[in-house]
């Protein structure tokens, strides 16, 4: 059985790309060097807003989604494009209110109340990623012949699927589940350090709203691309008459798109490393900014009064080190998840709605009702994230999992045996992978086999592991703003620490009212209420008011 292997020019496409990174590290860190902590976080709030919405963009585009996509496409179907309108509407919320409350708030942590080398490392990641996967997209249909040959294919199949309306939320991916969930497994990225970070180190509040914005058309077309490539492989391997799932060509289905890649388009050197490269750009540009963000959170929210006296310099310094620190661990975490072996996509959303979720909750909490105090957003937060995990791990280990679509005939993988390519890429195993290799020594069954079986019914649980994994993120966020504002009420509301007016949301600022201390600010404070886009900023050591107006 003959191996995938990659091209030496694969190899020479990868260099390239991470020489690239690399320099564009290197001469920021090196050479146009950034002395103090606001230029090393923030690009001492000077950076175009083009190249940070390219920034926001990839940031939360990750390998998870380029591998994940086409694989869910393969197996289920179409219905998942749907999210894209719940992406859209939380990017309009981050736009029109989440970057007026936090942008004239000049914050470096997303939770109080590098960046220039890490914006244009995405930009050049972001070139490689769209352009990668477009060249992939185009020569891919190429193969097939048409466009329309891979629709006429992928409609008879079952994997274009747009009408799924029912209103019961154990349906793994509804009309309803896509979009209310993917607005609330979005809003996390909008509410994160890494949105923060880059929100603020744009002058204008304007220019933050736009690259914010921008972020919509970006993430659709990303995720459309994806879902075309996904209907492209499958119409491919429907013929090719030969699933490779089910002919071990893979054993899992998180490998379905390099393997594709490598086999259907093996004539072309050099591919096989772009779509690597668009692939590192996906998972480094994400990385890079995490590693970011953590250093910035350890140095302002944990750090900071051991370090109030320091030079700026040395916190500069410091702050270095906490990203080579937290890069170590993630290299280390990286490693530890080859033992992941469901599916990506499912498994990454799960997660991020389960934690993202209470955490936006906690957010709005804060940014909608000046009566909560941090009480109840403590309680709100534990319990929310408390219930989502139950949820969630019960939902792996006992919940119903939703049926697969029509698959692949295996009738053309026999016809030459010996010449079926095999993939060179093994994944190492945990307890799961080896019971399962083991049922297929026992049962000589394969990986298709072992797929569907996993699919199969069982009534002896909790009716609410069978929840579809897209409603996480919106429960998280309705627990932790009922226990947190109940929680908050009992517990003498804001009266220990009035809320200023400036932590609410603008639009919501004439509806509550505030005691007099809130309106003007209580002394010491940094930051005082103001109209329209304007900032005052109150020295309280000289009394001064700077008024900044954009």
């Amino acid at each position: 059985m003959k191996r995938l292997e990659f091209h030496f020019a694969d190899y020479i496409v990868m260099v390239i790309f991470l020489a690239i990174s690399s320099a564009i590290g290197i001469y920021y860190g090196f050479y146009k060097k950034q002395r103090t902590t606001e230029e090393y976080i923030l690009g001492n709030r000077k950076l175009h807003f083009v190249p940070v919405a390219l920034s926001l963009a990839v940031t939360f585009q990750s390998a998870v989604s380029i591998i994940g996509y086409p694989g869910e496409i393969y197996l289920y179907n179409t219905m998942v494009l749907y999210t894209t309108f719940g992406i859209s509407i939380a990017y309009l919320i981050q736009a029109f209110f989440i970057v007026p409350l936090v942008h004239p708030l000049r914050l470096t942590s997303a939770y109080e109340g590098g960046m220039r080398t890490v914006v244009w490392t995405d930009t050049f990641q972001f070139v490689i990623l769209y352009g990668g996967l477009t060249v992939i997209l185009i020569l891919s249909v190429m193969e097939i012949g048409s466009i329309s040959a891979v629709f006429d294919l992928s409609l008879k199949g079952g994997r274009i699927k747009f009408d799924e309306i029912n209103p019961d939320p154990r349906v793994r991916h509804t009309v309803w589940g896509c979009i209310i969930g993917g607005a609330f497994n979005t809003l996390p990225n909008c509410c994160s350090q890494s949105a923060i970070q880059r929100i603020s180190s744009i002058e204008k509040s304007k220019d933050a709203k736009i690259a914010a914005a921008l972020n919509i058309p970006l993430a659709v077309i990303f995720i459309v691309i994806l879902i075309l490539t996904g209907l492209v492989l499958y119409a491919y391997f429907v013929i090719k008459a030969c699933d490779p799932l089910a002919n071990e060509q893979v054993s899992n289905p998180n490998q379905l798109m390099i393997y594709f890649v490598m086999k259907a388009l093996r004539d072309v050197p050099g591919l096989a490393g772009v779509f690597l490269a668009a692939m590192f750009s996906g998972a480094l540009s994400t990385l890079s900014s995490g590693i970011n963000s953590m250093a910035t959170n350890a140095l302002q929210d944990i750090l900071c009064d051991y370090l109030k006296e320091a030079q700026q310099i040395k916190k500069t310094f410091i702050l270095k080190l906490l990203v080579l620190v937290y890069g170590i661990l993630a290299v280390v975490f990286a490693y530890l998840s080859q033992y992941l072996t469901a599916p990506v996509t499912q498994m990454g959303s799960t997660a991020f709605g389960a934690a993202g979720g209470p955490v936006v909750g906690i957010f709005f909490l804060g940014a909608v009702f000046p009566a909560a105090n941090k009480k109840g957003a403590f309680i709100g937060g534990i319990c929310s994230i408390a219930i989502n995990m139950w949820i969630a791990l019960g939902s792996f280990m006992y919940g119903n999992k939703a049926p697969l679509s029509k698959p692949v005939t295996t009738s053309g993988c026999y016809q030459n045996e010996t010449d079926l390519p095999e993939l060179n890429i093994t994944l190492p195993t945990g307890s799961s992978t080896f019971e399962n290799s083991f049922s297929r020594y026992k049962n000589n069954t394969t990986s298709m086999d072992i797929l569907v079986s996993q699919y199969s019914t069982n009534e002896n649980h909790l009716a609410i592991y069978d929840l579809s994994y897209v409603w996480l993120g919106f429960i998280g966020f309705m627990i932790a703003i009922i226990i947190g504002l109940a929680v908050s009420l009992i517990t003498g509301k804001d009266k220990d620490s009035p809320t200023e007016q400036i932590y609410i949301l603008p639009f919501l600022r004439r509806v509550w009212t505030f005691d007099e201390p809130a309106l003007h600010g209580h002394t010491g404070s940094e930051y005082s209420l103001v109209a329209m886009d304007e900032e005052v900023v109150i020295d309280s050591k000289k009394n001064n008011i700077t008024e900044l107006v954009y």
